[in-house]
């Protein structure tokens, strides 16, 4: 960030204070209190607009637009985790670690530990 910015910390505060300022006007607007209460609220959104930008021409935005019913058709009131989602963390090199780490962690012995590392590790 201080590569981007040439200005004072004081004045990345402000910048951010403006911007839940207009936050907040937008979510009264639209008859929120807060982004919480916001949240899975897709029939508020501009759908056409976004639809119609040259950025996201052919792109499937309906699982974004959506809005979750039961097995009924009625709309959820749950807002969060709709769906489950197996982000695969079992399998995370960070479990494999602590397994492999283990002595240090319990007892403070010293681990040497040689691994492969993929970006998709960090």
């Amino acid at each position: 960030l201080r590569a981007r910015f040439n200005g004072k910390p004081e004045f990345v505060e402000s910048f951010f204070r403006f911007i839940a300022e207009d936050i907040r006007k937008y979510l009264a607007e639209l008859g929120f209190r807060s982004v919480d209460e916001a949240v899975g609220h897709a029939e508020v959104l501009d759908t056409d607009m976004g639809v119609a930008h040259w950025k996201s021409k052919g792109m499937d935005l309906s699982p974004i637009f959506a809005m979750h019913t039961d097995a009924h058709g009625a709309a959820l009131t749950q807002r969060r985790r709709v769906r489950d989602q197996d982000h695969g963390l079992d399998q995370a090199l960070d479990r494999t670690l602590i397994q492999l780490a283990e002595g240090a962690l319990e007892d403070a012995h010293p681990v040497r530990l040689e691994l492969p590392v993929r970006n998709v590790n960090r």
